[in-house]
């Protein structure tokens, strides 16, 4: 297993896969090198045990595995200045657009490891996807797999399905915040406004939770939960006639296809 692996762009997703890997125990706190241009804000981890820095290449240099946790943006900067210290080093990245191949060709003799995480990895409820470039060890594998399991779910795809990640497991968290928060507002406009603001979004929230699980621990599909709770001429039969006249799955898809077809151009993928 890799000894020492460094953050480089240690902000919020950075911190919160950092963070699940100490809860976890698969790294001690010296085992990281939190690297971040205002360092004040990576205190906590200081505190713990971990090193804290601004120096990019000093990290590179003591760490053997990388994780790149900047912008995709500032891949441009980032790669070659990190490049002359990554051979025989695992480069982990989870920079949206940003191909194996890409990587691969301006970090020459480092392995490649391309990550999809969601913003719920914050709070251990992560769903991250993962695929391989060329030469990554089955040891090196389990390693990066064991980093983002720690903080939720990992799962392996192909990299030619990495672009449609976001519509499923990324971006899907706007939707299904939006949803609520679209049930938050029509809730306090009829009859819900005495209740308190953080209360009513737990409500909503707490089903929303509820309904996942059962999926999940009862192994129903989606369809089957629909048809558990859609008592016939019921007033959840009502709300699901009034989706369907309003064309509410033909929206999901246009939405998730508009994802992706974002995520493609970003990518420069055809």
């Amino acid at each position: 297993m890799r000894n020492r692996l460094a953050f480089i762009g240690a902000g919020n997703m950075g911190c919160a896969i950092a963070n699940g890997i100490l809860l976890s125990k698969m790294l001690e706190p010296s085992q990281l090198v939190m690297v971040r241009r205002n360092i004040d804000k990576l205190a906590d981890f200081k505190d713990n045990g971990c090193e804290i820095t601004s120096d990019v290449i000093d990290a590179c240099k003591a760490c053997d595995a990388i994780m790149l946790c900047v912008k995709p943006q500032m891949f441009g900067e980032i790669m070659p200045m990190i490049a002359p210290y990554v051979e025989g080093k695992l480069v982990i990245s989870i920079a949206a657009g940003i191909t194996v191949e890409t990587m691969q060709s301006a970090l020459h003799g480092a392995y490649i490891v391309r990550v999809m995480p969601n913003t719920p990895l914050m709070v251990g409820r992560g769903v991250s996807a993962i695929c391989y470039g060329n030469g990554v060890s089955d040891d090196d594998k389990v390693f990066s797999e064991k980093i983002f399991s720690s903080a939720g779910m990992c799962f392996v795809i192909e990299e030619s399905l990495m672009n449609a990640v976001p519509a499923v497991t990324s971006s899907s968290i706007a939707y299904f915040a939006r949803i609520m928060g679209d049930m938050f507002k029509w809730a306090k406009e009829n009859g819900f406004d005495g209740i308190d603001d953080k209360e009513l979004i737990d409500m909503i929230g707490l089903a929303a939770i509820g309904t996942a699980e059962i999926i999940s621990k009862k192994n129903m599909t989606p369809d089957e939960l629909v048809r558990a709770v859609a008592s016939p001429r019921g007033t959840t039969e009502e709300a699901l006639k009034t989706f369907d006249k309003l064309g509410l799955d033909e929206t999901i898809s246009a939405a998730m296809t508009a994802c992706t077809n974002r995520a493609n151009e970003l990518s420069g993928a055809k």
